[in-house]
């Protein structure tokens, strides 16, 4: 029976592999590892996972830091069922899964691949068209996988809200209600940063905007144009279990380049309109 790992390596976006039920499956930092992990406190040759009977069998493969099946070291045994699993400081879960699943998954991806290559096209096509400040927010949630967002834009206080999905009503749009550490630290590397189970997140986890939310996942990708941060989109998601993958990462990356390409022509048009003003808020609570 096939299995689904998630592996959330820390401060990076999750790594997702599907295991048949032939094996052994090396798991390691090693190229030819069916499980590569890139992390340093994985050994080269960390661990094996096997299907046998009606089980998954995890062996460690006398790793440094070793192998653990729900907090407890890996001892061969078979087990029945998903699992936490974690090799060195990595964390992965273990998820059981039929071949309806497995199809259904990747229906999904190509499904939400095509919907951003055609609010891609739009973009490209249609810069001023009313409402591509929300249909790119949506996107942006949607590619991530996460439960709510926002698009953040410069203006004379700094970066404030300009489209929000998912916050109650009444959220005061001029104030930021996501992670600030996560938002100043994009600002700080313009790269994107992505967390998971910010329980463990040790740069996250105590921060009040973190604790009071209930945070378990997010992003934020500043939206970089030369020498300037036109934006920033940030998702997150208080949901157990919620990942986001180096693949989804790709392709908010990518769509990323075409929103802020979009948000400079954006704003040179209305430099370039008479009496231009700041940039409208074009979103609300939903």
């Amino acid at each position: 029976m096939p299995a689904r790992l998630t592996a959330y390596l820390p401060e990076c976006a999750a790594e997702r592999f599907v295991l048949s039920g032939d094996g052994p499956h090396p798991i390691g930092r090693a190229d030819g590892c069916a499980v590569q992990l890139a992390h340093a406190s994985v050994s080269r040759r960390h661990a094996t996972l096997a299907f046998a009977g009606d089980n998954w069998i995890l062996a460690d493969a006398g790793s440094k830091n070793g192998s653990f099946i729900d907090g407890v070291a890996s001892d061969g045994l078979p087990r029945r069922g998903g699992a936490w699993l974690r090799f060195g400081d990595v964390a992965c879960e273990l998820e059981i899964i039929d071949d309806a699943t497995l199809a259904r998954t990747r229906l999904e991806s190509g499904q939400r691949r095509d919907a951003a290559t055609a609010l891609t096209l739009a973009l490209a096509r249609e810069p001023a068209r009313v409402g591509l400040l929300e249909a790119t927010l949506d996107a942006i949630i949607d590619l991530a996988g996460a439960e709510r967002g926002m698009l953040l834009l410069p203006g004379k206080d700094g970066f404030t809200p300009q489209a929000w999905r998912g916050f109650a009503a009444g959220t005061d749009a001029a104030k930021f209600a996501g992670s600030t550490t996560a938002l100043a630290q994009a600002l700080r590397t313009r790269r994107p940063v992505v967390a998971h189970d910010l329980s463990l997140e040790s740069a996250l986890a105590g921060q009040a905007s973190v604790v009071s939310a209930g945070l378990r996942a997010l992003a934020c990708l500043p939206l970089v144009l030369g020498e300037d941060v036109l934006g920033l989109a940030y998702v997150d998601s208080r949901r157990p279990g919620a990942a986001i993958t180096r693949i989804d990462l790709e392709l908010l990356e990518a769509f990323a380049e075409r929103a802020t390409l979009w948000l400079a022509a954006r704003r040179n048009q209305a430099a370039l309109a008479p009496g231009a003003a700041a940039l409208p808020p074009g979103g609300g609570a939903a």
